[in-house]
């Protein structure tokens, strides 16, 4: 039973990983946070001067090219935060819950049980990414010849 609670608690984690990454791109939390933070320096800011955007370098890096002005990126970026936060919030509660159900579960049906119904509950979060049909390779350009 230890063997399967942990397979089951990791098979939590993968559905809830794939499901984050719908709403995030893996492994660029850190630059989220980053930019997050900046955005909030930036405002409180602009709040009082025309700040430098040397002093900002991810708003300098993207300005021009996601929004046109620094106040609005700033905004965009707080607003993508707080829509993450709420989602992020819903799928861990969720993974919690059922890991904590694995724990408790008393048999290996059990615990395939609240593995399958956590898949089933996070796949309802978000749209699905297009995915190729199996056994259907790529279509390749056809040579101008």
């Amino acid at each position: 039973m230890v063997l399967r609670r942990y397979e089951g608690e990791g098979a939590i984690d993968a559905v809830s990983d794939t499901v984050r990454s719908r709403f995030a791109t893996p492994n660029m939390h850190q630059i989220y946070s980053d930019k997050r933070n900046e955005a909030e320096r930036y405002l409180a800011a602009a709040a009082e001067e025309v700040p430098d955007l040397s002093d900002y370098p991810y708003l300098s890096a993207e300005v021009g090219i996601t929004s046109e002005t620094p106040q609005a990126l700033a905004a965009l970026w707080l607003f993508m935060d707080a829509q993450w936060k709420q989602v992020a919030a819903t799928i861990e509660q969720i993974r919690i819950a059922s890991k904590a159900q694995v724990r408790a579960a008393s048999s290996t049906a059990e615990i395939e049980q609240i593995v399958s119904n956590t898949r089933t509950l996070l796949d309802g979060i978000g749209d699905k990414p297009p995915q190729r049909p199996p056994n259907k390779p790529p279509k390749r350009p056809k040579n101008p010849d």
